[in-house]
């Protein structure tokens, strides 16, 4: 599966002001409990986002803080948006940022700023661009499976209903299989 994901970048000749109302930290999974209602409001609404659990939630910001992953706050009354981010010498870069677009463009703003001369790269569904950036759209994997006779052998096990898979990446996985996995010649879904 695959989704349109929007790449933002900064645009020539801007100067971005930092917002206020921001907090800058290290990821932690101590947040995961204050993200997740935010992270479920907006990924609920697009196609492929992965649904996440508390548990979920606090793994994925384990895994960031793993790979020296920092984090941006945004709100007034309490956390409205966030951004996690990496940056190094040469860029800064954002895999995930949640919360409504009026929250998204102070941290967008912000982290541009922070990002001074560096490259600055953005993640984010696709949509409206926000003002003052540059966006390319391109399709961004969410997920697929390796082997998939394999996988509907795993789950479904012996069926006798058949399915037809059309997967341009991966050749083996097309075709009509039952729910067993084996290659059959008619297919019901």
């Amino acid at each position: 599966a695959s989704y349109d994901a929007a790449i933002l970048t900064k645009k020539e000749g801007i100067v971005y002001t930092p917002a206020h109302h921001t907090t800058d930290s290290i990821c932690s999974d101590t947040f995961a409990e204050e993200l997740l209602p935010i992270y479920k409001s907006i990924a609920e609404s697009y196609s492929c986002a992965v649904i996440r659990s508390a548990k979920d939630m606090s793994l994925k910001l384990r895994d960031y803080a793993a790979d020296g992953g920092r984090l941006l706050r945004y709100g007034i009354n309490g956390t409205s948006a966030y951004a996690v981010y990496y940056i190094t010498d040469e860029k800064l870069t954002v895999p995930e940022i949640m919360g409504p677009s009026a929250d998204i463009l102070p941290l967008l703003h912000t982290l541009a700023a922070m990002a001074g001369n560096r490259k600055l790269t953005v993640k984010m569904p696709s949509g409206p661009i926000p003002e003052g950036f540059d966006a390319s759209i391109r399709p961004w994997g969410a997920m697929t499976a390796l082997n998939a006779p394999a996988l509907m052998k795993e789950i479904c096990g012996n069926s006798h209903i058949a399915a037809e898979i059309s997967d341009p990446i991966i050749s083996q996985n097309s075709g009509i299989f039952a729910f067993d996995g084996s290659p059959v010649s008619t297919a019901h879904i």
